[in-house]
């Protein structure tokens, strides 16, 4: 399952544990854009939290931030149907209504299982919402993805 992305300015809560704690990293953190990085050992990590107000409070703040989107995530699972939580996700990776991604992609995208996502899928192309090519899916009806991911709020 898919828990977040990280984008400038956010934080990554497993390497933030793994700072803090000065342990090694256990978790598959997946680039999906070329990127550019610091490696930040852990004495100098504890150093600018303890030392430098500016780094303490940027971290503190994309920490509250992350914490947000893990509240929205749970309400998601736990209190919307799978219908309005494909349709985010769907709306959420359209790049000019195309969509690359697997079946297996989006299943980990709505905390779902493969074929559950490929069965909606084909409920929603029956419904004339989306295009299913392999790989890939174009939205057809974008006004519709956005009745439907909001038909649970």
């Amino acid at each position: 399952m898919v828990l977040y992305r990280v984008t400038p300015g956010d934080v990554c809560l497993q390497t933030l544990a793994c700072l803090t704690e000065g342990r090694s990293y256990s978790a598959e953190g997946v680039a999906e854009t070329d990127i550019e990085g610091e490696i930040m050992p852990h004495a100098l990590f504890r150093s600018e939290m303890a030392d430098n107000p500016t780094f303490r409070a940027e971290v503190l703040s994309a920490i509250a931030r992350r914490f947000a989107d893990f509240e929205q995530l749970v309400e998601d699972v736990a209190l919307t149907g799978f219908d309005a939580r494909l349709a985010r996700v769907l709306l959420r990776l359209a790049k000019d209504d195309e969509i690359t991604a697997t079946h297996d992609n989006l299943a980990a995208e709505t905390a779902s299982g493969r074929a559950f996502v490929s069965r909606r899928l084909g409920e929603f192309a029956r419904r004339g919402l989306v295009e299913v090519m392999r790989g890939h899916l174009r939205l057809l009806d974008r006004d519709g993805l956005e009745k439907i991911a909001t038909e649970d709020r």
